[in-house]
């Protein structure tokens, strides 16, 4: 349980926030249990935490000050000792995905992540993050507001910095390396992909924002051109994936 722990402090202290959202709508049952942890956190701490910032006049305090101002809550739940936290894992994603793009799936050992957005036009209204630990934990927490897309993996790498990697779900991955560029991509031209050691061996999938699947390449090494010339002007997901670990990333194709 300490895991998840780790990861509602560091959301509090780096970005704290959340109103109506994924955690009320599906899994209120869950905070009404007496083992329950709820972290809630109002949009208006996260101004104080912003006019704060911005008034260090320090670079990178305005950047963050300015992620934190598109933020309006933050909502989590952890159980510990549930009697089938797998089930209520696999009910929540169901619940969850039809409205939801999946933006990260993790299998690691014993523990089960998924990150998953509620996006459109690079907007992400609300983050949303469910998954079981090996010791039969639960835990799902939704972060809202209006977040840019491409701030996404840097908001991720700033929450693993401040958990201890012996206790995170993602202690084996840095999501913020897996790259795709340049982003947007000319038409005719090819992306690159960039990616841990540890991803090498697994495929890359592109797909249109139907699903339809359009193209799978090996991923044989950290950096490495994907054929994408063919892709006519829109928007397309690439997904990464191994026998642990699945990312999906978002690229456009421009004129």
């Amino acid at each position: 349980m300490k895991k998840y722990l780790s990861i509602a402090c560091a959301l509090f202290m780096s970005f704290s926030a959340i109103g109506q959202n994924v955690v009320e709508e599906h899994f209120a049952d869950l905070q009404e249990k007496e083992s329950a942890t709820v972290v809630f956190v109002a949009g208006k701490l996260f101004q104080m935490a912003s006019n704060f910032l911005e008034a260090t006049e320090e670079e990178e305090a305005e950047e963050i000050a300015s992620l934190v101002q598109t933020i309006e809550g933050f909502n989590l739940v952890m159980v510990p000792d549930l009697a089938d936290p797998t089930a209520i894992y696999k009910a929540g994603i169901k619940k969850i995905r039809p409205d939801f793009e999946e933006l990260i799936q993790v299998r690691d050992g014993g523990n089960n992540f998924h990150l998953m957005i509620d996006e459109e036009n690079d907007v992400v209204y609300e983050l949303v993050g469910i998954g079981t630990s090996e010791d039969g934990d639960f835990v799902v927490f939704s972060l809202k507001g209006a977040i840019d897309l491409n701030k996404i993996s840097d908001l991720i790498g700033d929450i693993q910095e401040k958990v201890n990697s012996e206790s995170f779900s993602f202690r084996n991955l840095e999501i913020n390396e897996v790259k795709v560029y340049p982003n947007p991509v000319t038409k005719g031209t090819n992306l690159t992909l960039q990616v841990e050691e540890r991803l090498v061996g697994g495929k890359a999938t592109i797909y249109d924002l139907n699903g339809k699947l359009l193209s799978t390449a090996q991923v044989t090494s950290t950096s490495m051109e994907v054929e994408s010339s063919d892709l006519s002007a829109g928007y397309y997901f690439i997904e990464i994936a191994n026998n642990d670990y699945t990312i999906k990333k978002k690229f456009i194709v421009a004129q």
